[in-house]
C-alpha cells in the first residue's frame, strides 16, 4: 500500500463505496435514500477528476483505458451472469430462460445499459475520460483556464441536455454529460489546492446548514436519469454532499490500514455487493418468509447489512490487493483507478 495520501480522498471512496451499498439495501426510509442519492455517485465522479492525470499520448491513452475496462468489466459480467442463473435455478424457476439469464444481460453489458447494475459508473467514467483526454489534446491554451472553459461548456452541453430531455444512455452517454462537469470540478480542486478550503470549521458549519435547508426532497438516481428535484438541486445538493463529506474528512489527519485497503479496494466491493445483498434477501425469504425486510427496518438496518457486507469483502479485497497476480490486479482495478498519491 501507497504512502503518501491524499487521506480525505481515501476516506472519501470509504465512505463513498458504503453509501453505495447502503442505497442499494432495501429499506423503507426514503428521506434517508434520498439524501444518500444526491451525491454518493457524484462523489466518485469528483474523485476520479480529482486524481486525473493529463496524458501527452491521446491514442495510447484511449487504447489503455479501453483495453482496460474491457479487462474488469467481463470477469464481472460473467460473474453476475453466473449468480444471476444459479440464483433463478435454486430459488426463482419462474424467471429462468435463455432471454432473462443470458441474452439480456449479454446486451445490457455489451451495449452499456442501466441494466448492468453498478458498474454502469465503469463505462460512464470512461466516457468522461475520453472527453476530457480529446479535450486536453485539442485544446492548447494556458492551464489557469484550460478546465474552468471545460467546466464551462461542460455544464452549458448538461443544460441544453436537460432541457431538451436526453436521456440516451447507451454506453451511458447521458449519464456521462450530466457527470462531465463534476469530474472536471474535481480536477479543478486539485489543480488550484481548493481542497485545503475543506479544512475550516466556518466552510463545514456553512455547508452543514445549507445541506439541511436544501435536503433532497425526491429521488435521484444518476444511472436512472431521474432528476426530480430540477436541474439546480442536481448539482447544488451534489455539491453539498462532497464537500460535507470532504470538509469532515478534512480534518483526520491519520489512515487506518482498513480504510486504504477498502478505498482501494472500491471497484471490486462495487462490482459484487450487489451478489452479496441478493443473498440477504433470499436468506431473509428463507427465515421470515416474506421477500424483503418491513418498512419498519429502516437506516439502522440498512447501515447495519451494509456494513456486514463491507466486513465480508474486506478480506478478499485484502488478499487481492496483496497478490501480485496480474488477473488479480485487473479485477482490483489497479490501473484504471487512479492511485491516491500526491
Amino acid at each position: 500500500m501507497g504512502k503518501d495520501r491524499f487521506v480525505f480522498i481515501d476516506w472519501l471512496k470509504t465512505v463513498g463505496i458504503f453509501l453505495v451499498v447502503v442505497g442499494h439495501m432495501p429499506m423503507g426510509d426514503n428521506m434517508f435514500r434520498n439524501w444518500i442519492y444526491s451525491f454518493h455517485m457524484p462523489l466518485f465522479f469528483f474523485v476520479s477528476g480529482f486524481l486525473y492525470h493529463q496524458s501527452n499520448d491521446l491514442f495510447s491513452f484511449l487504447k489503455k483505458n479501453a483495453q482496460r475496462l474491457l479487462l474488469v468489466l467481463i470477469p464481472y459480467m460473467i460473474l453476475h451472469i453466473c449468480f444471476t442463473y444459479i440464483q433463478d435455478y435454486l430459488f426463482y424457476k419462474d424467471n429462468l430462460s435463455i432471454d432473462n439469464n443470458l441474452i439480456e444481460p449479454l446486451c445490457a453489458w455489451t451495449l452499456g445499459k442501466s441494466e448492468m447494475g453498478p458498474m454502469w459508473f465503469l463505462v460512464s467514467l470512461f466516457v468522461m475520460k475520453v472527453v476530457v483526454g480529446f479535450y486536453d489534446r485539442i485544446i492548447k491554451i494556458s492551464d489557469s483556464y484550460r478546465y474552468l472553459i471545460l467546466l464551462i461548456a461542460s455544464l452549458c452541453v448538461a443544460i441544453i441536455a436537460y432541457n431538451f430531455n436526453f436521456y440516451f444512455n447507451y454506453y451511458q452517454i447521458a449519464s456521462a454529460v450530466y457527470g462531465l462537469p463534476l469530474l472536471v470540478l474535481g480536477i479543478i480542486v486539485r489543480q488550484f489546492s481548493l481542497n485545503r478550503l475543506f479544512h475550516n470549521v466556518i466552510i463545514l458549519s456553512i455547508v452543514v446548514v445549507a445541506s439541511v435547508v436544501l435536503f433532497p426532497q425526491n429521488h435521484v438516481s444518476w444511472n436512472g436519469l431521474a432528476f426530480a428535484n430540477g436541474f439546480a438541486l442536481l448539482y447544488i445538493q451534489a455539491i453539498l454532499g462532497i464537500a460535507l463529506l470532504s470538509s469532515i474528512f478534512s480534518f483526520l489527519s491519520k489512515l487506518p490500514t482498513i480504510v486504504q485497503y477498502i478505498s482501494s479496494g472500491t471497484l471490486f466491493i462495487l462490482g459484487t455487493h450487489t451478489i452479496l445483498i441478493q443473498v440477504y434477501k433470499i436468506c431473509y425469504k428463507m427465515v421470515f418468509h416474506i421477500t424483503t425486510p418491513p418498512p419498519y427496518m429502516g437506516a439502522v438496518g440498512a447501515l447495519f447489512g451494509a456494513l456486514l457486507i463491507i466486513i465480508l469483502l474486506y478480506l478478499p479485497v485484502k488478499k487481492l490487493l496483496d497478490s501480485k497476480n496480474w488477473i488479480a490486479q485487473f479485477i482490483m482495478g489497479k490501473e484504471l483507478i487512479f492511485e491516491v498519491k500526491k
